[in-house]
């Protein structure tokens, strides 16, 4: 792709808004564009489009493509960091480790330990949001390359919504069939938790898991998306852990049980996570004990 967008750039270096090569420039520009920032065909050809107009107005005034121009440079230039990032972490990393899940939560460093201590009850091995930014090697790196490199590290991203934060709405925009939690203070995930969880998704929604503790407010731009709702219940635990690949030589595996195909994991049975050192395994479906 980068010799490619080399080529459209010198292309373009030369032509005139309008002509041969301009026009031969601007149609692979939208295949390029697509593929890039990974968009539909429509989006990137309005990219595309709104370039060429702005080229258009500036035509009587200087027929060189500088918008054209520059959207290609800009393509090459995130092309050519991505295939740096992609070549170096190859190296380093073929495959997620399928032990690791990377957690972002907010402020309740109790729940947090609670839900760390089950993590590792299956084996399971959570990262923290400051060995993520470890990760990328960099001393000041984005949400979005830290996210990057957690998705290589580990095989899911959990994201903990707890309600850290009260909310409401101001008295001015509250209309008369606005549900009782946008008109009283509510329990809220914290703000960064919210837009991590957003970029999460973004990222790769496939391995993004949304867990709720305790009484949220919903967010409607997350309607549709299971949010599993996490208790003290062995069945609760069991959700949390059923969309998470486990290798059952890691695992607390019921010998008895499978449900939909998959194995059952066994969760501890005290009444906090905290006691998970020594603690008596159930399984929910036949409730057999195992103590580790």
């Amino acid at each position: 792709m980068n010799d490619q967008l080399n080529q459209i750039i010198e292309k373009l270096q030369t032509a005139k808004y309008g002509d041969e090569n301009y026009n031969i420039a601007k149609n692979a520009l939208v295949k390029f564009y697509k593929e890039v920032h990974n968009c539909t065909h429509p989006q990137a050809e309005k990219a595309v489009d709104k370039a060429a107009s702005d080229d258009q107005m500036n035509d009587w005034i200087d027929h060189k493509p500088e918008h054209l121009l520059g959207l290609a440079k800009g393509m090459l230039f995130i092309a050519k960091d991505t295939s740096s990032v992609a070549k170096t972490r190859k190296s380093d990393i073929s495959m997620p480790n399928p032990r690791k899940v990377f957690v972002v939560h907010g402020r309740n460093s109790r729940l947090r330990d609670d839900f760390f201590n089950f993590l590792r009850s299956i084996k399971l091995e959570p990262i923290e949001w400051s060995e993520a930014i470890k990760l990328t090697r960099t001393g000041t790196p984005y949400i979005g390359e830290i996210l990057d490199n957690a998705f290589l590290e580990s095989q899911a991203i959990i994201v903990l919504l707890t309600p850290d934060d009260e909310v409401k709405l101001k008295v001015e925009f509250i209309n008369n069939d606005d549900p009782p939690y946008e008109k009283e203070l509510t329990g809220q995930a914290r703000p960064n938790v919210l837009f991590e969880a957003g970029m999460a998704f973004g990222k790769n929604p496939h391995k993004t898991i949304l867990v709720a503790i305790g009484n949220i407010k919903p967010f409607s731009d997350i309607g549709g998306r299971h949010i599993i709702r996490l208790d003290n219940s062995s069945s609760q635990r069991q959700e949390v852990a059923a969309p998470i690949e486990i290798d059952p030589q890691n695992a607390l595996i019921c010998p008895n049980c499978l449900i939909n195909g998959r194995t059952v994991i066994m969760s501890p049975i005290p009444t906090d996570f905290v006691e998970i050192e020594n603690a008596t395994h159930e399984c929910n479906k036949c409730k057999f004990k195992k103590r580790i």
